[in-house]
Protein backbone atom coordinates (compact mmCIF):
# COMPACT_ATOMS: atom_id res chain seq x y z
CA UNK A 1 0.00 0.00 0.00
CA UNK A 2 1.62 3.08 -0.68
CA UNK A 3 2.74 5.53 1.75
CA UNK A 4 0.24 8.45 2.10
CA UNK A 5 2.08 10.53 4.85
CA UNK A 6 -0.52 9.18 7.40
CA UNK A 7 0.19 6.61 9.99
CA UNK A 8 -2.09 3.69 10.20
CA UNK A 9 -3.83 5.16 12.94
CA UNK A 10 -5.37 8.03 11.19
CA UNK A 11 -2.52 10.95 12.26
CA UNK A 12 -0.52 12.88 9.99
CA UNK A 13 2.93 11.92 10.22
CA UNK A 14 5.00 14.65 12.32
CA UNK A 15 7.37 16.68 10.01
CA UNK A 16 9.97 17.44 12.28
CA UNK A 17 10.36 14.77 13.44
CA UNK A 18 13.56 14.48 11.27
CA UNK A 19 15.47 17.41 13.13
CA UNK A 20 17.98 16.19 15.56
CA UNK A 21 17.86 17.22 18.93
CA UNK A 22 21.45 18.19 18.60
CA UNK A 23 20.77 21.14 16.75
CA UNK A 24 17.96 21.83 19.13
CA UNK A 25 20.47 22.64 21.19
CA UNK A 26 23.01 24.52 19.59
CA UNK A 27 20.41 26.83 18.65
CA UNK A 28 19.55 27.55 22.13
CA UNK A 29 23.30 27.91 22.80
CA UNK A 30 23.55 30.02 20.31
CA UNK A 31 21.43 32.40 21.51
CA UNK A 32 22.29 32.64 25.19
CA UNK A 33 25.69 33.41 23.49
CA UNK A 34 23.98 35.93 21.86
CA UNK A 35 22.01 37.18 24.77
CA UNK A 36 24.99 37.27 26.95
CA UNK A 37 27.16 39.64 24.85
CA UNK A 38 24.55 42.19 24.47
CA UNK A 39 24.27 42.11 28.16
CA UNK A 40 27.81 42.67 28.68
CA UNK A 41 28.38 45.13 26.11
CA UNK A 42 25.14 47.24 27.68
CA UNK A 43 27.15 46.96 30.82
CA UNK A 44 30.61 47.95 29.42
CA UNK A 45 28.40 50.36 27.85
CA UNK A 46 26.68 51.85 31.24
CA UNK A 47 30.39 51.34 32.76
CA UNK A 48 32.31 53.63 29.86
CA UNK A 49 29.37 56.28 30.58
CA UNK A 50 29.77 56.39 34.39
CA UNK A 51 33.90 56.64 34.49
CA UNK A 52 32.88 59.59 31.39
CA UNK A 53 30.75 61.31 33.81
CA UNK A 54 33.00 60.93 36.70
CA UNK A 55 35.89 62.30 34.90
CA UNK A 56 33.82 65.60 33.54
CA UNK A 57 32.71 66.32 36.90
CA UNK A 58 36.42 65.71 38.54
CA UNK A 59 37.13 68.35 35.63
CA UNK A 60 34.38 70.62 36.28
CA UNK A 61 35.96 70.57 40.15
CA UNK A 62 39.24 71.34 39.44
CA UNK A 63 38.49 74.32 37.02
CA UNK A 64 35.96 75.52 39.64
CA UNK A 65 37.76 75.48 42.62
CA UNK A 66 41.10 77.04 40.42
CA UNK A 67 38.60 79.79 39.07
CA UNK A 68 37.74 80.42 42.86
CA UNK A 69 41.35 80.10 44.14
CA UNK A 70 42.28 82.61 41.43
CA UNK A 71 39.24 84.86 42.42
CA UNK A 72 40.85 84.53 45.96
CA UNK A 73 44.17 85.36 45.55
CA UNK A 74 43.78 87.71 43.36
CA UNK A 75 41.11 90.21 44.60
CA UNK A 76 38.98 88.83 47.81
CA UNK A 77 42.35 88.31 50.03
CA UNK A 78 43.59 92.04 48.39
CA UNK A 79 40.61 93.28 49.10
CA UNK A 80 39.91 92.15 52.70
CA UNK A 81 43.64 93.07 54.03
CA UNK A 82 43.13 96.65 52.12
CA UNK A 83 39.95 96.46 54.56
CA UNK A 84 41.17 95.05 57.73
CA UNK A 85 44.47 97.90 57.71
CA UNK A 86 41.62 100.72 57.35
CA UNK A 87 39.83 99.42 59.62
CA UNK A 88 42.62 99.29 62.46
CA UNK A 89 43.67 102.87 61.40
CA UNK A 90 39.85 103.89 61.09
CA UNK A 91 39.80 102.72 64.84
CA UNK A 92 42.67 104.43 66.07
CA UNK A 93 41.64 107.42 64.52
CA UNK A 94 38.08 106.91 66.62
CA UNK A 95 40.29 106.38 69.90
CA UNK A 96 42.34 109.30 69.32
CA UNK A 97 38.87 111.29 68.33
CA UNK A 98 36.40 110.14 70.70
CA UNK A 99 38.49 109.04 74.03
CA UNK A 100 39.16 112.79 75.03
CA UNK A 101 35.79 113.79 74.23
CA UNK A 102 34.20 110.68 76.33
CA UNK A 103 36.31 111.94 79.15
CA UNK A 104 35.60 115.37 78.75
CA UNK A 105 32.12 114.29 79.09
CA UNK A 106 32.54 111.91 81.95
CA UNK A 107 34.10 115.41 83.87
CA UNK A 108 31.24 117.10 83.36
CA UNK A 109 29.14 114.69 84.26
CA UNK A 110 30.92 113.85 87.41
CA UNK A 111 31.00 118.21 87.81
CA UNK A 112 27.33 118.44 87.44
CA UNK A 113 26.45 115.35 90.09
CA UNK A 114 29.22 117.24 92.43
CA UNK A 115 27.51 120.33 92.44
CA UNK A 116 23.86 121.04 90.66
CA UNK A 117 23.00 117.19 91.24
CA UNK A 118 23.61 118.33 95.08
CA UNK A 119 21.65 120.90 95.53
CA UNK A 120 18.88 119.81 93.47
CA UNK A 121 18.25 117.00 95.38
CA UNK A 122 18.10 118.89 98.50
CA UNK A 123 15.50 121.43 96.78
CA UNK A 124 13.42 117.98 96.56
CA UNK A 125 14.16 117.53 99.73
CA UNK A 126 12.60 120.48 100.91
CA UNK A 127 9.63 120.40 98.62
CA UNK A 128 8.60 116.48 99.73
CA UNK A 129 8.92 117.96 103.48
CA UNK A 130 6.96 120.91 102.65
CA UNK A 131 4.35 118.75 101.07
CA UNK A 132 3.89 116.34 103.55
CA UNK A 133 3.35 119.48 105.97
CA UNK A 134 0.56 120.72 103.43
CA UNK A 135 -1.21 117.04 103.04
CA UNK A 136 -1.38 117.50 106.86
CA UNK A 137 -3.13 120.86 106.50
CA UNK A 138 -5.39 119.84 104.07
CA UNK A 139 -6.52 117.83 106.23
CA UNK A 140 -8.26 120.54 108.05
CA UNK A 141 -9.89 122.08 104.50
CA UNK A 142 -6.89 124.82 104.49
CA UNK A 143 -7.66 126.80 101.27
CA UNK A 144 -3.90 127.69 100.50
CA UNK A 145 -2.56 124.43 101.15
CA UNK A 146 -4.19 122.59 98.08
CA UNK A 147 -2.66 125.09 95.45
CA UNK A 148 0.37 125.55 97.16
CA UNK A 149 1.10 121.76 97.16
CA UNK A 150 0.13 121.85 93.43
CA UNK A 151 2.59 124.78 92.67
CA UNK A 152 4.70 122.43 94.73
CA UNK A 153 4.49 119.79 92.84
CA UNK A 154 4.76 121.42 89.57
CA UNK A 155 8.15 122.79 90.59
CA UNK A 156 9.38 119.02 91.84
CA UNK A 157 8.41 117.54 88.47
CA UNK A 158 10.06 120.10 86.60
CA UNK A 159 13.42 119.43 88.69
CA UNK A 160 13.03 115.45 88.28
CA UNK A 161 12.81 116.31 84.15
CA UNK A 162 15.74 118.40 84.21
CA UNK A 163 18.13 115.82 86.25
CA UNK A 164 16.50 113.21 83.95
CA UNK A 165 16.99 115.05 80.75
CA UNK A 166 20.74 115.83 81.68
CA UNK A 167 22.02 112.87 83.44
CA UNK A 168 20.02 110.57 80.41
CA UNK A 169 21.70 113.10 77.53
CA UNK A 170 24.99 112.72 79.08
CA UNK A 171 24.83 109.13 79.68
CA UNK A 172 23.15 108.35 76.62
CA UNK A 173 25.75 110.40 74.62
CA UNK A 174 28.73 108.83 76.61
CA UNK A 175 27.53 105.36 75.82
CA UNK A 176 27.18 105.45 72.16
CA UNK A 177 30.44 107.05 71.88
CA UNK A 178 31.92 104.06 74.24
CA UNK A 179 29.86 101.78 71.47
CA UNK A 180 31.92 103.45 68.53
CA UNK A 181 34.92 102.94 70.07
CA UNK A 182 34.80 99.32 71.47
CA UNK A 183 31.22 97.38 70.36
CA UNK A 184 31.92 94.71 72.22
CA UNK A 185 30.53 96.58 75.19
CA UNK A 186 27.39 95.84 73.83
CA UNK A 187 28.03 92.22 75.22
CA UNK A 188 31.01 92.57 78.09
CA UNK A 189 29.04 95.67 79.79
CA UNK A 190 25.97 95.31 78.65
CA UNK A 191 25.78 98.76 77.39
CA UNK A 192 22.41 98.27 76.02
CA UNK A 193 20.43 97.41 77.86
CA UNK A 194 21.58 100.13 80.35
CA UNK A 195 20.60 102.59 77.60
CA UNK A 196 17.36 101.18 76.88
CA UNK A 197 16.56 101.54 80.60
CA UNK A 198 17.49 104.67 80.71
CA UNK A 199 13.56 106.00 81.02
CA UNK A 200 12.26 103.21 82.59
CA UNK A 201 11.60 101.33 85.15
CA UNK A 202 12.43 97.82 85.92
CA UNK A 203 11.09 95.33 89.30
CA UNK A 204 11.34 91.68 90.78
CA UNK A 205 9.01 90.09 93.02
CA UNK A 206 9.70 86.86 94.67
CA UNK A 207 8.29 83.94 96.78
CA UNK A 208 11.99 82.64 97.69
CA UNK A 209 12.73 84.82 100.22
CA UNK A 210 11.32 85.46 103.36
CA UNK A 211 9.40 82.13 103.71
CA UNK A 212 8.34 80.37 106.70
CA UNK A 213 7.68 76.42 105.29
CA UNK A 214 5.12 76.61 103.10
CA UNK A 215 4.13 80.26 103.65
CA UNK A 216 5.86 83.20 102.32
CA UNK A 217 5.10 87.37 102.45
CA UNK A 218 3.07 87.89 99.42
CA UNK A 219 -0.21 88.10 100.74
CA UNK A 220 -3.17 87.53 97.98
CA UNK A 221 -6.67 90.48 98.80
CA UNK A 222 -8.72 88.44 97.85
CA UNK A 223 -8.04 86.16 100.83
CA UNK A 224 -5.87 87.43 103.24
CA UNK A 225 -3.38 84.96 103.44
CA UNK A 226 -0.43 84.12 101.64
CA UNK A 227 -0.96 83.91 97.70
CA UNK A 228 -1.30 80.27 96.86
CA UNK A 229 0.91 81.06 93.16
CA UNK A 230 2.55 78.65 91.02
CA UNK A 231 5.20 81.55 90.24
CA UNK A 232 7.90 81.58 92.55
CA UNK A 233 9.89 84.82 90.68
CA UNK A 234 8.51 87.95 87.98
CA UNK A 235 10.22 90.46 86.46
CA UNK A 236 8.97 93.54 84.69
CA UNK A 237 9.72 96.49 82.67
CA UNK A 238 7.27 99.82 82.76
CA UNK A 239 7.33 103.18 82.16
CA UNK A 240 8.23 103.81 85.79
CA UNK A 241 9.76 101.65 88.68
CA UNK A 242 6.19 102.43 90.67
CA UNK A 243 4.34 100.50 87.20
CA UNK A 244 6.78 97.66 87.54
CA UNK A 245 6.86 97.11 90.97
CA UNK A 246 2.78 96.89 90.86
CA UNK A 247 2.51 94.63 87.80
CA UNK A 248 5.23 92.31 89.25
CA UNK A 249 3.67 91.51 92.21
CA UNK A 250 0.09 91.38 90.88
CA UNK A 251 1.37 88.95 88.19
CA UNK A 252 2.89 87.13 91.13
CA UNK A 253 -0.10 87.38 93.50
CA UNK A 254 -2.36 85.93 90.66
CA UNK A 255 -0.09 83.11 88.95
CA UNK A 256 -2.58 80.71 89.65
CA UNK A 257 -5.05 82.51 87.10
CA UNK A 258 -2.38 83.67 84.30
Amino acid sequence: MPDSGFDPGGNPSDPFSGIDVQQNANILYYAFLTLLNILIAVINFLWRLIILLYNVMVFVFRTVLKFLLHIWTTYIKRAVTWLASHVQKLRAWLKRTITPIIKRLEKIKQWYDQHILKQQLRILQMIQVMRRFLAILRVFHISFANVLDQALADIQNRIQQNIALVRGTLNQIINTLAIVLDPTLLIFRNVLGGSLLRNLGAATSSTRKRRWGDLHHLIDPRTGLPAATRLEEVSVVAETALDAEVLAKTVLISGRAA
